[in-house]
């Protein structure tokens, strides 16, 4: 198997230079061994999983997945430069000799048209950007965007491309493709496509294995072959121990036009290789199969179903990337995904950027949205600073009757309340309920975050009764115009959840909280921090229950999540760590130290407050 030399024929005007230079690029710079095929594959057994009908939870599409699509969608749209990319590549790669040729070679050589060629290389691009896209490694693939860009035109222009030759393969009896009809009339053709690759068996248990009939959905770029006993190859042969040897049979509906796919094999670095790349999609999990020599088969069909619950969450979320500027709208993708730093980072960079500073409303937006970044860093003097600044921009600009002044106060309101000065805050939110309220266009969602935090001050006067009508009153308006799965249910349910805790109520405490961790499991990512103060939550009511077991096994998920997002001396991290340690102490793992209640403080994440962050 050889690479072959990249096509730069294609090149632009503006290329000519590094096409020039490409002419000593020659083809021996790219030859490789060839892979020795497996002798005789493997046959099946009866070890088959059983296909029966899931559950609905177990059918839906992880969250992750929606996430991952809006991040590739602002990605590409984000200005971005050859120099940028290749900076940042100089500084990954400084350690590794042959990485830093690749760069060279990268920056002398490397167009537009040849992004596919570049990406088929086995080098530190392939390698880094596909473990970004798996790890969702934000640093990389803002700076990867460039090519991201450039490898996703050229495939979706080799996509359309593609299409008439698969429905004159699928007329003639291609092997490959197969042609359903009805009436004469052509209603689908199917491609099948394998890859062989290994899976963590955690990984592998709970997406593949315990998921048949379910979606299974991957947020990279999936290069796969027409060559079954290729792709067997490079499945292993089941002897690790750690992993599973998997076969992927991939069956394209080619009427799914959602996700571009197409024939790679004249742009491809390898030479002689049928082979496809599939970019960012989701697929129907038909069979699991395990052969004798223990690779599992697993046939995917690549579908354009999708979880309705999911889309209508997704269409819903749309509304809160409004800038005109894409770097504002992934940093308040950021912002919803729960990555702080990083939308920091971006609004922060957006403040650099002169139509920015020239659009009032833009300008107030990310003052507002900063403020509420300080308040979570409880960093309430700068938050308290950005908010003013942001309420400053809209009073000279807006009438006093604007929606985005009450924001401004709503969110003035969240820093006073968090500084414990709960008079000041009621104020805010009752300017922000009175504008509200004489708006031509109400808006219901800001009305219901207002009842919330009015709710959280009267939790926190200790004016029980009082607290839970304001989260009736929000919830009320919530499940009239949210889809059901919405974050803010869950948050709802929530704080309603640490009224009965501090009423003492742990059955209706845990009752709560298990609605919350149902939302949120589907429409927020695994790593989300929210996910992570529920478990946190339902840990300390299993305590006061005396139930030691569950208080432990969810303030480890707690922990797993925290200790990736904070230091490990970040106080809540280190109280967690005391709560693992009393709990464990407690089932009597470690008997010869005693247990005592009093050294155990309660400092739960009970509620969660609802900035207007856009």
């Amino acid at each position: 198997m050889r690479f072959k030399a990249p096509n730069r024929r294609k090149a632009t005007a503006k290329r000519i230079e590094k096409r020039k230079r490409g002419e000593q690029f020659l083809r021996t710079d790219f030859s490789i061994t060839s892979l020795p095929l497996p002798a005789d594959p493997c046959s099946l057994t009866t070890a088959t999983i059983t296909t029966e009908p899931l559950s609905v939870s177990r059918k839906r599409q992880e969250a992750e997945f929606m996430y991952a699509r809006f991040l590739r969608d602002i990605l590409i749209e984000i200005e971005s430069s050859e120099e940028e990319m290749v900076k940042f590549c100089l500084q990954k790669c400084a350690a590794n000799q042959a990485d830093l040729k690749i760069v060279e070679e990268f920056e002398l050589y490397y167009d537009a048209c040849n992004a596919i060629f570049w990406y088929t290389r086995p080098t530190f691009l392939y390698r880094l950007l596909n473990k970004a896209l798996r790890e969702q490694d934000i640093d990389t693939l803002y700076a990867f965007r460039y090519f991201i860009r450039d490898l996703h035109l050229q495939l979706k222009e080799r996509h359309g491309l593609h299409q008439p030759i698969l429905a004159e393969a699928a007329t003639t009896a291609c092997p490959l493709t197969s042609i359903v009809t009805t009436n004469n009339l052509v209603v689908e053709i199917t491609e099948t496509v394998y890859r062989g690759q290994l899976m963590d068996n955690n990984e592998f248990n709970r997406k593949i294995q315990d998921n048949v009939g379910g979606f299974f959905s991957v947020s990279s770029f999936l290069s796969t072959t027409h060559d079954r006993e290729l792709a067997s190859f490079y499945a292993g042969d089941g002897s690790n121990y750690v992993s599973q040897s998997v076969l992927f049979q991939i069956d394209i509906d080619t009427n799914v036009n959602k996700f571009p796919y197409a024939n790679i094999s004249t742009e491809s670095a390898f030479d002689q290789e049928e082979s496809e790349i599939l970019k960012v999609k989701f697929f129907r999990i038909q069979s699991v199969d395990r052969c004798e020599k223990g690779v599992w088969n697993v046939q995917l069909k690549l579908t354009g179903d999708e979880d309705e619950q999911l889309n209508i969450l997704r269409q819903h979320m749309r509304m809160n990337f409004i800038f005109r500027s894409p770097l504002g709208n992934l940093a308040n993708l950021m912002l919803e995904m729960a990555n702080y730093e990083k939308a920091q980072q971006y609004y922060l960079l957006l403040l650099e950027d002169a139509t920015a500073r020239n659009d009032h409303r833009t300008l107030a937006i990310v003052y507002n949205n900063l403020g509420f970044l300080c308040d979570q860093f409880h960093e309430q003097a700068k938050a308290t600073e950005y908010q003013q600044k942001s309420l400053l921009i809209n009073l000279k600009y807006l009438p006093v009757t604007d929606p985005s002044l009450a924001i401004t106060y709503n969110n003035l309101g969240e820093t006073y309340r968090n500084n414990g000065d709960y008079e000041t805050a009621l104020t805010y939110y009752e300017k922000a309920l009175e504008i509200d309220m004489h708006s031509p266009g109400p808006d219901e969602e800001l009305r219901a975050i207002c009842f919330n935090n009015i709710g959280m001050v009267y939790h926190a006067q200790k004016r029980y009764s009082d607290a839970i009508e304001m989260y009736e009153k929000c919830l009320d308006i919530e499940l009239k115009i949210l889809p059901t799965n919405h974050p803010s249910l869950a948050t709802t349910y929530n704080n309603i959840s640490q009224i009965y805790r501090s009423q003492g109520n742990y059955e209706k405490t845990i009752e709560y909280l298990q609605r919350t961790l149902e939302i949120q499991r589907h429409s927020l990512p695994s790593s989300h921090i929210l996910i992570a103060n529920v478990y946190n939550n339902l840990s300390l009511a299993y305590y006061r229950q005396r139930d030691f077991r569950n208080a432990l096994d969810n303030m480890k998920k707690a922990f797993d999540t925290y200790k990736t997002t904070f230091s490990l001396d970040h106080p809540q991290v280190t109280r967690m760590l005391e709560y693992i340690r009393y709990f464990a102490m407690e089932l009597g793992k470690w008997p010869d130290e005693d247990g005592d209640d009093d050294n155990i403080k309660e400092n739960s994440n009970n509620q969660t407050n609802k900035s207007h962050k856009s």
